[in-house]
């Protein structure tokens, strides 16, 4: 039984016994596309081994992502622009609060702790620092 029509009979059923057939068929799928796709990657190189360029083009279609940069088709374009430079521009005013408030904190620590310790050099004499 193909993969789609247990899981079609699984889920109109709804029992156990097909979601076990099904998985089975799904897993059966999923292994035979996996040896499938290793052997066909594997010829790939081994053919074009002596290829360094031919290598380094097979390797880059595999780990990266295209650069083909699709926009939203339902926005207009100055519609779309407008709505990046919104964003834009409200996280930069959040990273610019966020460093503010960190250096706000950060000052305020370092006044606390010097005037904490200059008030143990006031009461502790001995305590230098």
């Amino acid at each position: 039984m193909s993969k789609r029509k247990a899981e079609k009979k699984w889920r109109s059923s709804k029992s156990q016994d097909d979601l076990r057939a099904f998985k089975v068929a799904r897993n059966r799928v999923t292994n035979m596309m996996h040896r499938e796709r290793t052997a066909y990657y594997t010829d790939l190189i081994s053919e074009n081994g002596s290829d360094q360029g031919k290598l380094f083009r097979i390797t880059k279609s595999l780990l990266f992502e295209s650069s083909n940069v699709e926009f939203p088709r339902h926005i207009q374009p100055n519609e779309f622009a407008t709505i990046l430079v919104t964003f834009s521009h409200r996280r930069s005013k959040i990273l610019i609060l966020t460093w503010i408030n960190l250096i706000v904190y950060a000052l305020m620590y370092l006044m606390l702790t010097k005037k904490m310790t200059r008030q143990l050099h006031l009461h502790y004499p001995a305590l230098s620092f």
